[in-house]
């Protein structure tokens, strides 16, 4: 249609200049004025081509944006105002979709600090890949994402394009395993690895300070006259229950581990050794009157055993 007006009016326009050249007889002026109106006509159906091929390029980027099962965000690079969101991300971030001028450092960033490194790195190679942050989704509610950077310029103004990969459940994967490589499965406490390594650390910290510790190397009376006499679940709830006694009355600061079987490691940290050997006696007193309702057996409490510093 739109090129049929445009014959039209070009038709139009010769007709009357040619009208106009020949009352004048001046055929020189159809001449000219066909050119230039078959010039003119050429670059208007240049132009409104490009502006058709545009538009088709547009809508069909945005069905592709919108339909990508990843939620993507494009911003303005410079105050990082939301231009546009998909369906996927308006679903993630409810806020994003409201209306009001909404900013990519609540979605796409941890905070400005962040987004400012990210901005730099982005200056410099244009993409980022592979930045894992953790994002809010909603209040309250958090989620841990991998996200790829795109620098791109629309309509003149540089934009940043994002897009995310939700990790939440890798992550809650990678928390499960570290936490059963450092902890012991019976106790609860840090096994002998995760406490040997607490201990060297602790002890690399304080090299260049003074810094007054006890430290206890404990193990359990008579446990292999428990497991034979009444059995392992019996050995191992004993274990459990020395276990949560000394747990109970540590100082967050203070490292315990089992270091293997029956025997635990325990630091007390900033405490002098007449404090140590004062909270190890509570606890041996709590311990010996549980480990005998355990065992049910009042002769096996033996003597308290010497603190090893």
């Amino acid at each position: 249609m739109a090129d049929f007006l445009v014959l039209v009016y070009v038709a139009c326009y010769i007709g009357g200049g040619a009208l106009s050249s020949l009352n004048s007889h001046r055929l020189t002026g159809v001449c000219i004025s066909f050119f230039i109106l078959l010039t003119f006509y050429s670059y208007k159906k240049k132009d409104f081509v490009h502006q058709c091929k545009q538009k088709e390029a547009s809508e069909n980027l945005r069905k592709l944006f919108d339909i990508n099962p990843y939620p993507l965000i494009l911003s303005r690079l410079d105050d990082g105002l939301i231009l546009l969101t998909n369906e996927r991300a308006q679903k993630e971030w409810p806020l994003a979709a409201e209306g009001g001028p909404q900013y990519d450092t609540r979605y796409v960033f941890r905070d400005a600090e962040d987004r400012a490194a990210v901005i730099e790195q982005l200056q410099k190679t244009s993409s980022l890949k592979n930045h894992v942050l953790q994002q809010m989704t909603a209040p309250g509610f958090t989620r841990w994402a991998i996200v790829n950077y795109e620098t791109l310029e629309i309509n003149h103004v540089r934009c940043i394009l994002s897009g995310f990969t939700d990790i939440t459940q890798l992550k809650k994967v990678e928390g499960e395993l570290a936490k059963h490589a450092s902890i012991d499965l019976l106790t609860g406490q840090r096994n002998s690895r995760s406490g040997m390594e607490a201990l060297t650390q602790m002890f690399a910290e304080s090299r260049n300070d003074w810094v007054e510790c006890t430290l206890c190397f404990i193990d359990i009376n008579n446990l292999k006259q428990v497991n034979d006499q009444y059995g392992h679940r019996e050995g191992d709830a004993l274990i459990t229950t020395v276990c949560n006694v000394f747990a109970a009355n540590i100082e967050p600061e203070d490292i315990l581990f089992r270091y293997g079987g029956d025997e635990f490691i325990m630091l007390f940290f900033h405490k002098s050794n007449e404090a140590a050997e004062f909270i190890w006696a509570a606890m041996y007193k709590e311990k010996t009157s549980r480990k005998k309702q355990l065992s049910d057996n009042s002769d096996n409490a033996g003597s308290s055993p010497p603190l090893v510093h």
